[in-house]
């Protein structure tokens, strides 16, 4: 449904949580730019294989990132691209690497030790990301088409948000066009586990810094 997003590979990458019985699932159609080797495809994950990442959009600060995460963590890279530096980042910071991540993005990071999927979403939403929760099942995406891939989405459109998008030629978050669909927020962090909680929080907060008056 997504292919003309990612027309430079595809993967998929699923399991089951340790000890558990909650099911996992990450696909990637990649667009190629930064590194487009082998190397770089997508879902990536970490040595282990506990901790997997799809992530698109791009980390313009990937290369000082890399660098600090080579020195602090020991990390033995395997390709030139930003999403190894994010996964890394995961891996030695945790949740702490969105803090020092500067770009354009959204990413789905599972984490199987701590049976954990996370979905975040840039600082001011330049990239999208759609996600719905199906009695429990959540699917998630980059565009609404990929979660329409799901027989059993409902395809009920909100009047109200359609209102809202013949006057503003979008439709304002977190709501989405489609009743079931909600929105990622800019700068938030959509967590669930494995007993079924879903929690979103904030990971970034606009801070104003008035500039000193010279007048």
């Amino acid at each position: 449904a997504v292919a003309h997003r990612g027309p430079d590979g595809r993967g998929i990458l699923s399991g089951a949580a340790l000890g558990g019985r909650w099911r996992w699932g990450l696909a990637r159609d990649r667009l190629a730019i930064i590194d487009p080797s082998q190397a770089s495809a997508q879902p990536m994950a970490d040595p282990s294989g506990q901790v997997a990442i799809v992530l698109y959009g791009e980390i313009f600060n990937y290369q000082e990132l890399r660098r600090e995460i080579a020195l602090e963590g020991g990390w033995v890279f395997r390709s030139r691209g930003d999403t190894e530096v994010v996964l890394a980042g995961y891996v030695l910071w945790g949740p702490g690497v969105l803090s020092r991540l500067n770009g354009m993005f959204a990413l789905a990071l599972w984490d199987g030790r701590q049976r954990r999927l996370t979905l975040v979403r840039d600082r001011l939403g330049v990239k999208p990301l759609y996600y719905a929760d199906l009695n429990g099942r959540l699917i998630f995406g980059s565009e609404i088409k990929a979660l329409l891939a799901d027989p059993a989405l409902p395809r009920d459109i909100d009047p109200g948000n359609l209102a809202g998008y013949l006057s503003l030629g979008f439709v304002p978050g977190p709501a989405a066009m489609l009743e079931s669909v909600r929105q990622v927020p800019p700068g938030h962090a959509l967590e669930v586990t494995e007993g079924g909680g879903v929690s979103i929080r904030r990971w970034w907060n606009f801070e104003a810094h008035p500039g000193e008056d010279t007048n």
